[in-house]
């Protein structure tokens, strides 16, 4: 497979609830990764410049991602892209 689909959600509550929240959305929206954003923390979000949650993969794996700038978040998820087309090519 050529592309690798990033699909993101919006979620509140606590860490259970937004990884079960967001393994459903991925699920749904066919994504390969999926990166959950709580809505609900102070200091990051929308209209401010920083950003945590957790990355979820098409294998059930789950990753925390720090509150950080958003800059250095989209780098993460770039550096994630990259690395689950290598494992993919990688099992082909």
């Amino acid at each position: 497979k050529e592309q690798i689909v990033l699909g993101f959600a919006a979620a509140t509550g606590n860490d259970n609830e937004i990884l079960k929240i967001a393994e459903s959305k991925r699920s749904m929206k066919g994504c390969e990764l999926l990166m959950a954003n709580p809505i609900d923390q102070n200091g990051q979000g929308f209209e401010e410049d920083f950003n945590g949650g957790f990355l979820l993969d098409s294998d059930g794996k789950s990753q925390n991602i720090p509150k950080n700038p958003k800059i250095f978040i989209a780098h993460q998820l770039l550096d994630a892209i990259i690395e689950h087309k290598s494992d993919n090519f990688a099992k082909i």
